[in-house]
C-alpha cells in the first residue's frame, strides 16, 4: 500500500531533525492506534525496530506503562534502519515526504495481529521519524491528523488534505523533539505548582 501526501498544491513538508533543520536521509515509520484512545506521542520508550521488520511492535511508555499503539516498518536489509520508505522528488529529504510505501491495509493488519486488530475498525496512524539516518538516536518526531486512517484497500490512497499550499495544518515546522529516554518537559504552570509544593514541604519540615 502506498499513501501519497502530494496532491494539487499539496505536499507534506516541515519534517525536521531535533535541531529544527530539514535534512536528507531521515528514517520514517508509522504508529498505528489499535484502540480509540489516541496516541501517547512524546512518551514512548525506546524499542528495537530492527527485530520487528514487517510486523507491528507494541510500544510501551517511558517507565514501563502499556499502550495500544504499534510501530510498523516494512523495510528490509539493514535492520538498524527503521523506515517505511519515504519517496518523492526529494526522497524524504529537505523535510518533505512525497509518499510512504509499504503501509499495511486494514485486512493485512488483521492478518499480522488477529487478536489485536479485529473487525472492520478504522485504525488511525501517525508518522514517526527519527532525526538520524539510523533509528539508533535518542530523538524522534511524531505527527498525525484526523484524516490519517489506515486504508481498507489499495494499491494507493491520497491523504494530502492537511498539506495544502504553505498554510495547511500539517505545513508547520515539526521538529524531532521527543526523546525515547525522557518524558515531556512539564508546562511552566506545572513547574510553578511543583515549586510551590516543594517550598511548602520545606516550610513544614522546618516547623
Amino acid at each position: 500500500m502506498t499513501i501519497s501526501f502530494s496532491g494539487t498544491g499539496a505536499r507534506a513538508i516541515g519534517f525536521l531533525n531535533n535541531g529544527g533543520t530539514a535534512v536528507s536521509g531521515m528514517r520514517y515509520g508509522i504508529v498505528i492506534d489499535s484502540g480509540t484512545n489516541g496516541f501517547s506521542e512524546g512518551n514512548y520508550a525506546s524499542f528495537n525496530t530492527g527485530a520487528t521488520v514487517g510486523a507491528p511492535v507494541n510500544l510501551s511508555l517511558i517507565g514501563g506503562g502499556a499502550t495500544n499503539d504499534y510501530f510498523y516498518t516494512a523495510s528490509s536489509g539493514n535492520t538498524t534502519v527503521a523506515s517505511i520508505s519515504a519517496s518523492g522528488a526529494d526522497a524524504g529529504g529537505a523535510g518533505a515526504i512525497g509518499s510512504l510505501t509499504g503501509v499495511p491495509t486494514q485486512s493485512e493488519l488483521q492478518g499480522l495481529l488477529p487478536g489485536v486488530f479485529t473487525g472492520a475498525s478504522s485504525y488511525r496512524f501517525g508518522i514517526m521519524w527519527f532525526d538520524t539516518a539510523s533509528a539508533g538516536g535518542p530523538y524522534y518526531g511524531f505527527y498525525t491528523d484526523p484524516s490519517f486512517v489506515i486504508p481498507t484497500a489499495g494499491p494507493s490512497v491520497e491523504l494530502s488534505a492537511p498539506f495544502v499550499g504553505t498554510s495547511g495544518p500539517g505545513d508547520a515546522p515539526k521538529n524531532a523533539s521527543y526523546s525515547f529516554t525522557a518524558g515531556p518537559v512539564p508546562e511552566p504552570s506545572r513547574m510553578m505548582l511543583l515549586g510551590f509544593g516543594l517550598v511548602g514541604l520545606l516550610f513544614r519540615r522546618r516547623r
